[in-house]
């Protein structure tokens, strides 16, 4: 079989236009292939970036439940001992003691009883009475001081 010469020149012209068009293919990957190697990088940086970020947050978080549970700490806690005793011995007195009776239940001198009160006192957990010996202030826990025992399970 003969081939016809304008069947070869046709071949020619559709194989020769292939490789024209096969080769610009091949250019337009290899600038799209750049271009997603220039966002790669910049992802792959800001990835790094947004891990750092997010250490320094779980760290900060770290830090605020740390704060929060200090001020979530039960009264108790934020009291002395012997400022606790102090309440606990006037609601199981049920009646007024003198500074003197106080000092000698938490065996402790009258200075340091004294203190304490005071401080007691002006946080309003109990009240002074008047005095019924001279320089023995008579002692009875208020309201507060009740519901500070209570919320701090100290009494039933």
């Amino acid at each position: 079989m003969k081939l016809n010469p304008f069947d070869a020149i046709e071949k020619l012209i559709i194989e020769h236009g292939s490789s024209v068009i096969q080769s610009k293919h091949i250019a337009l990957l290899k600038d799209e292939l750049s271009i997603l190697k220039e966002k790669f990088s910049v992802l792959t940086t800001e990835n790094a970036s947004l891990k750092v970020e997010n250490q320094n947050l779980k760290q900060e978080t770290i830090n605020l439940k740390k704060k929060i549970q200090k001020y979530e700490q039960p009264h108790s806690i934020l009291l002395e001992k012997e400022k606790v005793n102090i309440l606990l011995i006037l609601h199981n007195n049920k009646g007024d003691l003198l500074t003197f009776q106080i000092s000698q239940n938490l065996n402790v001198s009258e200075d340091i009883a004294k203190y304490h009160l005071q401080e007691l006192r002006k946080s309003k957990f109990i009240r002074k009475g008047l005095p019924v010996l001279a320089g023995q202030g008579s002692w009875s826990i208020e309201d507060k001081g009740t519901k500070y025992l209570i919320e701090n399970k100290l009494i039933s």
